[in-house]
């Protein structure tokens, strides 16, 4: 009730009761960008024509004002959902429609309900307000049906003040579930953790078996599809309460670390800043309206990498860099990646190729500079074919070769780690480096390695001197 709400005087606001209705005013009045208030599934007649009236009279009036009735009554997994259940269940008992059916029915008349109370209460001002009705991305069905409320005695809902559909289409979210979760695992053993293939199946898809056609984003594009033809011809509009990406792991998969690590590090890579800007591009053209990117800050963790900043003291990252080009109308600056066509190479003639891909073509060329590490000894161990490697101009790739330099030594494999250590050209890298391992060969595989065998006398070509004894110590070679 409005007499048990939290007050601007509580000790603490973070309780069942949330935050004061006095302290989001402020914040927007201080702001001044848009306020978006949901009413409790509790709430109610008197607690939301208060609240209205309270934001009518305080709320800078340029301020634009959204309301909506709850939060997900869509999704099972949520108490409100159980509640509203059993709402409906007492309102319309028996019949044939399935329980779901009541409780989006009953969400739509609850919703309708809602916006009539702010509407008077609004009075002449009754277009500062955005009467907003929540449903499942992925299933339209459930807007539809809120829409028309056919179970209600003073239906159609939408015929009581709603003004506009909000979703939350966000993408990937397939990547983390139990069915995917081998497949996704065995990427992160290639030499760049995976990345490559995630990104790939998040922009065009394709990588991922039973994967969406087009990719993670497209099948979200689709989704909005829907969403667009069904608000165009209700006359309402669509906006966004969540989206972005939803690289995490569930039932389960959460607890795979190497899982984990791939969709943590992808959130802080650039690319996942370009295909940011890509999606909030498509959501425009397909007249999406307002859309909030879920969220603003907060750890990456087993239970996901919501936030676009991970702590207040940070100032920049690819998801907040791309927020940023989104509104100010720039361009998302090219990103650059590596990747190599094997993550091992034999020491005996063995060859790795390393390609560098643009996201973009650009009408100048880009020169990188390798950062080399590991044990592994540049030109005693391995050699480059060019000291730097270029993509042309309007090109989307080069590529440079690592040759294996056979040096008769006997020693254990080797490891090399390539990163981009420089960059002349109008593009930023990813920092993750490859990792190579250079190996022994052992051409009869006798579990001898051939320099071992040459340095002792022995043919690498033969297995049969592996049972001999050629000290005649009793142990064979």
């Amino acid at each position: 009730s409005w007499a048990n709400r939290s007050k601007p005087t509580d000790s603490r606001y973070f309780a069942a009761g949330g935050v004061p209705v006095e302290i989001m005013i402020q914040l927007a009045n201080q702001t001044n960008k848009p306020a978006w208030f949901n009413m409790p599934h509790k709430a109610d007649d008197d607690y939301m024509r208060q609240f209205a009236t309270l934001v009518r009279d305080t709320l800078n009036p340029q301020v634009p004002i959204y309301v909506e009735y709850s939060n997900e009554v869509w999704n099972t997994m949520f108490s409100q959902h159980a509640w509203i259940s059993e709402q409906a269940r007492k309102l319309w008992p028996g019949g044939n429609d399935s329980d779901y059916t009541k409780v989006i029915n009953w969400y739509g008349k609850r919703t309708a309900e809602m916006c009539d109370i702010w509407k008077t209460a609004f009075g002449s001002q009754a277009g500062r307000v955005t009467c907003v009705l929540g449903a499942q991305a992925a299933n339209s069905w459930t807007a539809a049906a809120a829409l028309d409320c056919a179970l209600w005695d003073k239906k159609p809902c939408s015929a009581h003040g709603i003004d506009a559909v909000a979703i939350a289409p966000y993408f990937g979210n397939y990547l983390g579930t139990p069915d995917n979760q081998s497949a996704v695992k065995q990427w992160t053993t290639e030499a760049d953790g995976g990345l490559s293939k995630l990104f790939a199946e998040l922009k065009t898809g394709g990588v991922l078996k039973g994967g969406p056609a087009g990719g993670a984003v497209a099948e979200s594009w689709r989704w909005i599809d829907d969403y667009t033809t069904l608000t165009s011809a209700r006359r309402l509009q669509l906006v966004g309460y969540e989206g972005g990406q939803h690289l995490v792991g569930v039932l389960g998969v959460e607890n795979d670390d190497a899982i984990t690590q791939l969709f943590i590090t992808a959130n802080r890579d650039p690319r996942m800043g370009a295909i940011y800007l890509d999606y909030l591009r498509g959501w425009e053209k397909r007249n999406g309206k307002l859309m909030l990117m879920y969220s603003d800050i907060g750890i990456s963790s087993k239970w996901g990498s919501w936030g676009v900043l991970e702590h207040v003291l940070q100032t920049n990252s690819p998801k907040y860099d791309a927020l940023l080009d989104y509104i100010a109308g720039t361009e998302y600056e090219a990103v650059v990646t590596l990747s190599a066509s094997a993550t091992t190479l034999s020491e005996k003639g063995g060859s790795i190729t390393l390609t560098a891909q643009l996201d973009k073509k650009l009408t100048k060329p880009v020169t990188l500079t390798l950062s080399l590490g590991g044990n592994a000894v540049q030109d005693s161990d391995y050699k480059l074919s060019a000291a730097t490697l270029v993509i042309p101009a309007n090109s989307l790739s080069g590529t440079l070769r690592i040759d294996a330099i056979n040096d008769t030594l006997i020693e254990k494999a080797e490891k090399i780690s390539i990163s981009i250590g420089s960059i002349a050209g109008d593009a930023r890298s990813i920092a993750s480096p490859l990792q190579l391992t250079l190996t022994q060969e052992d051409t009869d595989q006798d579990g001898m390695p051939d320099d071992w065998e040459q340095y002792y006398g022995l043919n690498p070509a033969s297995a049969a001197d592996a049972t001999l004894d050629k000290d005649g110590d009793g142990v064979s070679n």
